[in-house]
């Protein structure tokens, strides 16, 4: 069967329509989902690393990382192993810490790592927030200096 030089036309319009009301309603995290995170300035990245930086550095915090890092070492277990765990238990325990101050700006759980990613991408414009923010990135991997 020929297909008539409309069909690709519809098609395309059937792709590009958002998501039927009724798909939305039956999954309530869709609307979050779908918006977009919101956008950091310099400013704001900077104040987000700050607090960030400040909250690793927190004794109590910094202990708790660590004392997981030790534990997931002692594990048996190959190099990628003990990679894998690292991220299945210290991420979850990083994006905790780092959910009050991504929150003022707007970022939930759901768009933290999002967040995240803007921090970086300001940082690569100043010396000052390059340092710091790879301490965070090394942290979220379970580097500590």
């Amino acid at each position: 069967q020929a297909i008539s030089a409309k069909g690709p036309i519809r098609l395309s319009r059937c792709l590009a329509r958002p998501p039927s009301r009724r798909f939305a309603r039956r999954d309530p995290g869709f609307r979050e989902m779908a918006a977009a995170p919101p956008q950091l300035t310099k400013e704001q990245a900077k104040e987000a690393l700050d607090e960030a930086i400040a909250i690793f550095e927190q004794p109590a915090n910094y202990d708790r990382l660590k004392a997981m890092i030790e534990e997931i070492n002692a594990m048996p277990g190959d190099e990628m192993q003990k990679k894998m765990m690292k991220m299945t238990k210290l991420m979850p325990e990083v994006a905790g810490m780092l959910e009050a101050p991504m929150a003022k700006h707007g970022f939930g759980k759901n768009d933290l790592m999002a967040g995240m990613m803007q921090i970086q991408m300001h940082s690569m414009t100043d010396p000052d927030m390059q340092a710091k923010a790879k301490r965070v990135m090394d942290a979220v991997q379970g580097n500590f200096s």
